[in-house]
């Protein structure tokens, strides 16, 4: 379809390994705590989902 875009696979390829790069650093420092407490609330969550009939909740 564009062949002189797909010719240049070193450019999309570095990019794409960047990206993977940036993300997984992003996802890195992430707290293992903040995990902890989303699980920790679900319960709450889906019983205020139930509650609102899918609509909005605080969460």
């Amino acid at each position: 379809m564009f062949p002189d875009v797909a010719a240049d696979k070193s450019e999309s390829e570095y990019a794409r390994q960047r990206l993977e790069s940036c993300l997984q650093a992003a996802w890195d420092t992430l707290d293992q705590d903040l995990f902890n407490k989303l699980g920790a609330s679900m319960n709450d969550r889906i019983e205020a989902v139930i509650a609102a009939k899918g609509w909005h909740t605080k969460y």
